[in-house]
């Protein structure tokens, strides 16, 4: 009868450590992935600054205007 519970109790162990594992990795999964296309979306954003898409203008390294503060 004991040997019984504790064939039990081994199989819901590595179940539940198995459930835990594939939480962790499926979680670190999904943050990476969404890191990803975070920065993939503020590439995009800097890329349209940086060649002012906004206003038609030239790219501001080449037009030769100083911006911020002072100027």
């Amino acid at each position: 009868m004991s040997k019984f519970n504790h064939q039990v109790k081994s199989q819901f162990y590595y179940i539940f450590w198995g459930v835990m594992a594939v939480a962790v990795c499926g979680t670190q999964l999904y943050t990476t992935i969404k890191y990803d296309r975070m920065t993939s979306a503020l590439e995009s954003v800097f890329y349209a600054i940086e060649n002012d898409r906004f206003n038609g203008k030239t790219p501001v390294s080449n037009c030769g205007v100083k911006y911020g503060p002072g100027y």
